[in-house]
């Protein structure tokens, strides 16, 4: 049975009650990144209404809603419920927080499904999770074709770029989306050489992940194949194209230093083959009618 999460008024009502994800594969890759940009934006100023922005765009729910609720309690201490802004704030914090030290953890874990699953089809990611998760950084995958290799790296390139500009995370989005379009093959399927068909197939299969059919990739899926390509690119510690990470890492920090620690459960979940959650309301509207431009955007060239 799915947690539930609950937004209380003053006086105990509860205006508000949905259902909590239990890892970052159930989280739609829209809300994940609103959640960062409003986490990034806040202050010890304005923290409260950034907390309540961060809140409304990872689970959905209205922010009307999430600003007729209370902010934390007594209780907060005492209870793991999620009944309070602040505790679900800290849990989806928490959520991001594990999944991001599962991925960077020394050794690095294991797993035996280099894949994963997404509107009833399944995309292999070639030997990328094999190669890091199972023996450490590789140099070399051989089954990563130069053509994907060079607009992988390209994708990576054009959004360092643009990274200290992305005040609403739409380059972000858009960064994961070509990332997945590049990388992430059915079977039998292969990347085109030719330029024009080339650019129209990464188009196209990142508007279906972007959620194009009705179903948004999750925030877990595209971590871990971001974070797996940026192994193999450059050796992680020295790598240029780590400013992804470090970029999500300060923007939880930012968050927890903000945020008076509640407790949190664990969660639970693989690095690979997740299925992502449906549905993508909480997420700002514009950006998914923005996918097409940004991904175009993303291909410039220097």
């Amino acid at each position: 049975m799915k947690a539930k999460g609950k937004i209380q008024a003053a006086n105990g009502d509860v205006i508000a009650e949905f259902d909590v994800p239990s890892n970052i594969y159930e989280v739609p890759l829209n809300r994940y990144i609103d959640f960062i940009i409003e986490v990034g934006n806040s202050t010890p100023e304005n923290y409260l209404q950034q907390h309540a922005k961060a809140v409304s765009a990872f689970y959905g729910v209205d922010l009307m809603v999430v600003f007729s609720g209370v902010y934390e309690s007594e209780k907060d201490k005492e209870t793991f419920e999620m009944n309070t802004v602040a505790q679900l704030h800290g849990y989806a914090a928490g959520l991001i927080d594990a999944h991001l030290r599962m991925l960077t953890a020394t050794p690095p874990i294991n797993t035996s499904a280099p894949y994963f699953e997404f509107c009833g089809e399944q995309y292999n990611i070639p030997l990328i999770a094999t190669k890091v998760l199972a023996s450490g950084i590789s140099e070399v995958l051989p089954n990563l074709t130069v053509i994907e290799s060079i607009e992988a790296m390209e994708v990576n390139r054009a959004y360092e770029m643009v990274v200290n500009e992305d005040e609403s995370g739409s380059n972000l989005f858009a960064k994961y989306l070509k990332l997945l379009a590049v990388l992430c093959r059915k079977d039998n399927e292969h990347l085109p050489v030719d330029d024009v068909e080339r650019e129209q197939f990464i188009l196209e299969r990142g508007n279906v992940f972007g959620g194009s059919n009705g179903e948004m990739i999750s925030a877990g899926t595209a971590l871990d194949v971001d974070f797996f390509f940026t192994a193999f690119s450059g050796r992680l510690k020295n790598s240029r194209n780590v400013t992804t990470f470090l970029y999500l890492q300060s923007l939880l920090i930012a968050a927890l230093v903000t945020l008076r620690r509640q407790p949190v459960r664990k969660p639970q979940g693989k690095v690979i083959a997740m299925k992502s959650l449906n549905g993508s309301g909480g997420g700002r509207s514009s950006r998914r009618s923005l996918i097409k431009d940004s991904l175009k955007r993303a291909k410039k060239r220097k």
